[in-house]
């Protein structure tokens, strides 16, 4: 079977977070907005809640998880978080299968996303879209390899 590799970084502040045996959970799930563009209020929700998730001023929660789909930047970032003073501050090795069907874990990259919907990545964030990709509600405990400390 496939699967595609994507790592996370996640300190003491991060509004998504990782729970040993559920996985990593958003900051807010009570939305049940999917990634089909042309179904119901989906580009509505989507194209209010994901600019929110990219502006690093917004401290709400949503319903995205980000993860980087290379390894090197998601050290820098957890590098610069470390220098920031941030506390436990980890990396999350990653490990999605790619199933067909009801059980798959759906992902997108950010970039092509925001375009989809007709939106513009904020300025501070752009650099870091290069490799982003975000997660609805939660990564699943089975997908979650390995966690890396880096503090």
């Amino acid at each position: 079977m496939a699967w595609k590799e994507f790592w996370r970084v996640e300190d003491d502040e991060s509004m998504a977070r990782y729970k040993k045996g559920k996985g990593i959970h958003a900051g807010a799930v009570r939305f049940t907005m999917t990634f089909d563009l042309f179904r119901g209020g989906n580009r509505r929700q989507l194209g209010h809640g994901l600019p929110l998730h990219l502006d690093w001023r917004h401290r709400g929660r949503t319903g995205f998880i980000s993860a980087y789909s290379n390894e090197e930047p998601a050290e820098v970032e957890a590098r610069r978080r470390v220098s920031a003073g941030k506390s436990n501050v980890v990396i999350h090795w990653i490990g999605v299968p790619e199933l067909k069907g009801p059980h798959r874990v759906e992902y997108r990259q950010v970039r092509r996303l925001m375009k989809d919907l007709g939106k513009k990545i904020p300025y501070k964030a752009y650099h870091n879209s290069k490799h982003e990709f975000v997660f609805l509600y939660y990564i699943p405990e089975h997908c979650v390899l390995k966690t890396f400390c880096c503090n």
